[in-house]
């Protein structure tokens, strides 16, 4: 049995405390509107969100990235690898997010838009050439995720029998660096007829861009570059290895400098001091990519990581053991459904569904994982071994 990267948790643990994090701010209100200081730090976490979400884009990159390295090394690109490489994915991921899915559906089906369709959500659709529906609105990201899984193995595969003949594991695996670059390449030009085609300072960045299957194609790809990187232990892999710790140092400043950016875009009045043509380019296009480099480069300092305290490692280990579960219910299920509406008049009843929240999406997201994920996974391990 492989022995778990503290590291690899961190990340894991942190992406989903950020996603959590900026959803439930909002129940301590009363504090943000009372406390000068409170209010700046809610501020704050406004971009928490969308941090967490891009940390876990690279992180899914990193790790699919490296189980296909490690595959296709050993194993040629080919039909049955697909069928293995799929099967051990949605075995995963999809029987959790069907189960949420229903209960939401059921939940929800009077007030679901006539447009929402659960086909789409079933298929991951509903948000591939278009904005996210309103319903299961965290569910936008999965669907990136699960469109990586599918197409990524089957371009691989295309050029493996379009491109190679011949058996090399040195050519199977260039083969997946030449693919991620093409994924990020198309993104990048879809993004630029999209701007193009429409005008750019009216484009919703949030919904038109950030949240389009077909605009983030090369999400995950920033991270399958970082594996491919530290698996063929290359010149780059070299440089970033040998100076991780000032990578780090970089890779944090410029995630603030980013978020910065995004802080500036939610405030027009900032924008004033940009060329406003340029700086909508710059975040249409650039943003993500920048994020996303950002973020991989302080990754070799972090997988280095190995604490101390028994605690803390347990901890950790806890939070990530259940980041999938808590992602799947954090929102739609819990936020919206039992604390959206509540009238939170003092700072008590305030502070106590702040803490209510937490102890609902922990406990429920454990039961998930014991209930749900743990069981299926076994399952999976013995009818689909590595």
């Amino acid at each position: 049995m492989k022995t778990k990267n503290f590291g690899l948790d961190l990340i894991r643990a942190t992406a989903i405390l950020l996603v959590v994090v900026y959803h439930s701010v909002n129940l301590l209100q009363l504090f943000i509107d009372n406390f000068f200081i409170v209010g700046k730090i809610a501020a704050c976490t406004q971009v928490f969100g969308l941090l967490g979400v891009e940390i876990f884009f690279v992180l899914s990159g990193f790790l699919i990235g490296g189980i296909i390295i490690d595959y296709f090394t050993i194993n040629p690109v080919n039909i049955i690898g697909l069928y293995s490489f799929w099967g051990r994915r949605w075995f995963r991921t999809l029987p959790q997010y069907y189960i949420i899915l229903v209960v939401l559906f059921y939940l929800n089906y009077h007030q679901i838009d006539s447009n929402t369709h659960i086909t789409h959500f079933i298929l991951f659709f509903q948000n591939f050439f278009s904005p996210h529906p309103i319903f299961f609105a965290e569910a936008w990201s999965l669907s990136i995720e699960e469109w990586f899984y599918f197409l990524f193995p089957i371009l691989l595969l295309l050029s493996r029998l379009i491109i190679y003949s011949k058996k090399n594991s040195q050519m199977e695996v260039r083969i997946i660096l030449n693919v991620a670059l093409c994924y990020v390449i198309i993104a990048f030009i879809c993004k630029f007829l999209y701007i193009f085609l429409f005008n750019n300072a009216i484009i919703n960045f949030d919904t038109q861009i950030r949240k389009v299957v077909i605009m983030r194609l090369d999400a995950p790809m920033y991270g399958v570059l970082l594996a491919y990187c530290f698996k063929t232990k290359n010149v780059i892999y070299s440089k970033i290895n040998k100076y991780k710790h000032h990578f780090f140092i970089f890779g944090i400043l410029g995630i603030l400098i980013s978020l910065l950016v995004i802080y500036i875009s939610d405030h027009p009045s900032y924008v004033h001091f940009f060329d406003k043509e340029v700086f909508y380019i710059f975040r249409n296009i650039l943003y993500f990519p920048i994020l996303a480099v950002f973020i991989a480069i302080t990754f070799p300092f972090i997988i280095c990581i190995q604490p101390k305290s028994k605690i803390i490692k347990k901890s950790i280990n806890f939070i990530s053991s259940i980041s999938y579960p808590m992602y799947l219910i954090h929102y739609s299920l819990v936020y919206l459904l039992i604390f959206k509406d509540l009238n939170l008049e003092t700072y008590f009843m305030s502070l106590k569904a702040f803490l209510l929240y937490w102890f609902i999406i922990i406990t429920l997201s454990l039961a998930l994982h014991l209930i749900i994920e743990k069981p299926i996974l076994r399952f999976r391990d013995k009818v689909l071994p590595r």
